[in-house]
């Protein structure tokens, strides 16, 4: 992957994994159906998630 990529993840939690596609330049969003992990990947400031 390039930082031209763009990584998704569904039922991305709090965001774990996508940090890592974020440290390396890659943009990365994470959706995930329950409000408090999605909360607390926002609170991260490095990535964009959604809860259902």
């Amino acid at each position: 992957m390039s930082s031209r990529s763009f990584a998704v993840e569904v039922a991305s939690n709090d965001g774990y994994l996508l940090r890592n596609f974020v440290a390396r330049g890659i943009r990365a969003f994470g959706v995930d159906p329950a409000r408090g992990p999605a909360a607390a990947a926002e609170a991260v400031g490095t990535l964009a998630a959604l809860s259902a």
